[in-house]
This record gives C-alpha cells, structure tokens and sequence, in this order.
C-alpha cells in the first residue's frame, strides 16, 4: 500500500500508469483515515452486516498485489517498447550515416576520376606539344649536323650559317623550356585545386556527421534522463 504523500512515478497526465497509481493511493489515504478514525458510526435503524474476519484485508491484499503485477507489467513493457524504439532509432541513424559516408564517398570518387581525367588530358597535350618540339628540334638538328657536313669545306660559309642555326637552337631551347615550367606549373595548380576540393569534401563530410549524430545523442541523453526520474 502506498504511503500518505509518497511521490508517484512522474508520468503524462493521460497515461493509464498514472491513473492508476492515483486510483491506489486515494484507497490507500482513505483505508488509513478509516483506520485512524476508528469505525464509522451507523445511522439509527441500520445494522451493519459484520465482515467475515479476515475478509477485507484478504481482497485489499489481492487488490494490491494485482494492481502491483499490472504496474510492474505496464512499466516492463515500456521498457522493452523504449528500448525497441532507440534500436530502431540507432539502426535508423547508422543506415543514414553509411549513406551519407557511401555519397560522400561517391563523390570523391568521382572528382578523383574527372581530376585524372583532366591530368591525363593535360599529360596528352603538353606530352603533344613536347614531342612536336623535340622532333623538330630533332629536326634541325639532323639539318645542322647535314649541312655541316656539306659545308665542312666550305669554312666561310659555315662561319655564316652556324650563327643562325645557334640563334634557332637557342630559341628552341628556350621555348622548351618555357614549355617545362608551364607544364609544372599547371600541374601545381591542379595539385592545389585537388587538395582544396578534398578538404571541402571532408569538411562537409564532419558537418554531416555532427548533424546526423547530434538528434541522435539529443534522443539518447533524453531517454536516460526519463529512466533516471524513473
């Protein structure tokens, strides 16, 4: 029997568990003011019917144990309905998290293969561009070597050509090198570009994250707060 001024269970206003709890606690003030105040008096010309003895404490006691295995089966299957319901929340929450990780990851896959894309573009190009240079340098160089050979006797007139052919190689040789450090160039530019994109990706990645886990922990720290008021 519940005791006068025992706090029940805090529960909403509408559930059935509270209802009840009152229901016992109300009979229960009102046995022990009935047992405090002594026997009721009879109004005159009524005759009680006496109680077998024992009587009434045997149906208070089999009330009481009933409304106690019902509470505690009420409160066993709320238990089990929570502790249902947080599973499917987690496994919900899991199931939204490795989609998020699989899009992202998606993602990068696919900013990975348009990033090779454009290096093996840009390899191409410029690999296009180096060797058209080198075959003509290779080229001319062929022509130097040729027509030093056919001007080898004719030393004036290679004092005149050599010159000019020193000036093309020069040029050459210069725009090669330009062509290198172009190259290189682009290829830090697109190094940096891939790594600011990445870090975008895995910025985005943790607020996805932190947003995902963050009803989840709400939900969680909510439900063990509500089991320990309970």
């Amino acid at each position: 029997m519940a005791s006068p001024g025992s706090k029940a269970p805090r529960r909403d206003a509408g559930s059935p568990v509270e209802a009840a709890g009152k229901a016992a606690d109300d009979s229960g003030r009102r046995q022990e003011s009935r047992e405090l105040s002594g026997p009721e008096p009879v109004p005159e010309g009524n005759h009680p019917i006496p109680d077998s003895p024992g009587g009434s404490s045997f149906f208070e006691e089999a009330f009481e144990t009933d409304w106690r295995n019902e509470l505690q089966n009420t409160l066993e299957e709320f238990k089990d309905d929570m502790r249902k319901m947080l599973e499917e929340k987690r496994e919900r929450v899991m199931m939204e998290t490795s989609a998020s990780i699989e899009n992202v990851n998606q993602k990068i896959d696919e900013v990975w293969i348009a990033q090779n894309e454009q290096r093996k573009k840009l390899y191409h190009e410029y690999s296009q561009q180096f060797l058209t240079l080198f075959q003509e340098w290779n080229v001319n160089m062929k022509k130097i070597k040729k027509e030093e050979e056919i001007l080898a006797s004719i030393l004036q007139l290679q004092q005149e050509l050599l010159p000019h052919y020193q000036i093309v190689h020069r040029k050459k040789m210069q725009a090669l090198n330009e062509l290198r450090e172009q190259f290189l160039k682009s290829m830090e530019d697109l190094e940096k570009s891939q790594e600011r994109l990445l870090v975008g990706e895995r910025s985005a990645l943790r607020k996805e994250m932190v947003r995902l886990q963050k009803p989840f922990l709400m939900k969680h720290v909510s439900s063990v707060i509500f089991q320990s008021e309970n």
